[in-house]
């Protein structure tokens, strides 16, 4: 019975061992341990590791190194990719560092620009391009004035028809034609201004921010809605025709000038007058503003030019080289300022100084009056226009002692306005069969009242001063 009970209790331990590894979590893990005495045949893994894995070409010299050189060239390999992610690392930090520069260096520009004390040089750079854009049949009389958009997308053009048409600078495309004295005689219903119904349109300014247009008509000035060209306000007080209008570069202020020797000044945050200045002996002929809160004026026959300090409640008075009729005026930064005159002479001045830097005489030829000024603010890119058949873009040198002819845009006609796109991408030039203030000469029955946009290639492989 004892020999029958011993094998029943070793089935029985059979039985539960197979149990056991049956439901065992890890039936293959090995519970023994494998003691420091105890020898591996090197040998037989390196064998079994050959039979096991595939052998790429690249790497069979790896197999006859010894297990030092291999530690050394996997230390190399490490330090490699290493070095390779650190460099891609540093790159993405200079790339980032570079994108933060160009948006600081972007904004800063602006805020220079904002403030009037951004400089560029464009005069050494520029050449002309072949596309260009002629706008015709807007006006059927010669055109006396055009204002261009600040982003350089529209232009506006008056003339001696009574009529303000808005163009598509991009195309060249007219977009609106309105009659002033309509418009005019419509908003005036119920006062009892007078004006003449054909009378001319000497005078447009577009503010900066494209919200106003202003329009001198008669003895009126019209502010106008630039998308709608519909009127907003009037504003009177002149005694004589306006002459010359220009807004302060991003400010609402508004500076006119007259016939009557009269300046005024207008606010059109709260659309009314501020105050008049005085002190010219003759007809203005010609308004400038920049950024801040002081105008320049050309006194025609009296010969003089006069910067206005409105917060001073004074003015300077700059005198010309000879008697002569000072027809235009522009100022190019805070501190330096051109002017033409009739005898054909074109002057550069410093605010400082009453009489001029330098003067370039007889510029379009001998006894070929200036009719016209355009200039980028703070640059040293100047041009002019007569009734010689020429524009002339000119360069300021950076003494501010010297004008350089650059270049000459042929074209047939009175230059009657002219305006710079404010990067240097093209030059709006109004042109015309009269003079835009009177009839001194015979009408040029072979020019055309049209407008030229005129593309100007800036060439970055020239150094500019």
């Amino acid at each position: 019975m004892a020999k029958i009970q011993n094998k029943s209790f070793a089935s029985s331990k059979s039985s539960r061992m197979k149990k056991k590894q049956k439901h065992s979590k890890f039936p293959n893990k090995i519970d023994s341990e494998v003691s420091s005495d105890d020898e591996l045949d090197y040998d037989e893994i390196n064998n079994f590791s050959e039979e096991k894995r595939p052998i790429d070409q690249n790497q069979e010299e790896e197999f006859d190194e010894s297990p030092q050189e291999k530690k050394i060239r996997l230390a190399k390999e490490y330090l490699a990719q290493l070095e390779t992610h650190d460099s891609l690392k540093n790159e993405t930090n200079d790339n980032s560092l570079d994108h933060s520069n160009l948006i600081s260096n972007h904004l800063k520009d602006i805020l220079l620009e904002k403030k009037g004390k951004l400089h560029r040089n464009h005069a050494d750079r520029i050449s002309t391009k072949d596309d260009i854009i002629i706008m015709k049949n807007g006006h059927r009389k010669s055109i006396t004035a055009l204002a261009l958009s600040y982003d350089g997308r529209f232009v506006f053009t008056a003339s001696k028809d009574c009529y303000i048409v808005k163009w598509d600078c991009e195309c060249g495309k007219k977009l609106l034609k309105v009659n002033v004295y309509d418009e005019f005689n419509n908003d005036i219903k119920s006062t009892s201004i007078n004006v003449k119904k054909n009378g001319p349109i000497n005078a447009l300014a577009l503010s900066s921010d494209y919200k106003f247009l202003a329009s001198g008509f008669s003895l009126s000035i019209l502010i106008w809605n630039p998308d709608s060209l519909k009127i907003i306000h009037t504003f009177s007080g002149h005694r004589d025709a306006v002459t010359g209008l220009v807004f302060r570069r991003s400010f609402h202020q508004l500076f006119s000038c007259s016939k009557d020797r009269m300046i005024k000044v207008w606010n059109l945050d709260e659309m009314n007058y501020s105050e008049s200045l005085l002190g010219h002996h003759d007809c203005i002929t010609a308004i400038d503003a920049y950024v801040n809160e002081k105008c320049l004026t050309s006194g025609g026959r009296d010969g003089t030019i006069r910067l206005w300090k409105i917060p001073e409640e004074s003015n300077l008075i700059y005198l010309a080289d000879k008697i002569s009729t000072i027809d235009c005026v522009k100022m190019i930064n805070d501190n330096h300022f051109i002017s033409a005159s009739d005898d054909g002479s074109i002057s550069l001045w410093s605010t400082n100084k009453k009489k001029p830097l330098t003067t370039v005489f007889n510029a379009h030829g001998d006894g070929f009056w200036i009719t016209s000024l355009a200039c980028i603010k703070n640059s040293d890119l100047f041009a002019s226009g007569s009734y010689n058949g020429e524009i002339i873009f000119w360069k300021i040198h950076a003494c501010y002692k010297k004008i350089e002819k650059k270049m000459v845009y042929q074209i047939e006609g009175f230059v009657n306005g002219m305006e710079f796109d404010q990067e240097c991408r093209f030059l709006v030039a109004a042109i015309s069969q009269e003079h835009r203030l009177g009839r001194w000469f015979d009408r040029n029955i072979k020019a055309k009242n049209v407008v030229h946009i005129i593309p100007i290639l800036l060439n970055d492989d020239q150094k500019s001063i």
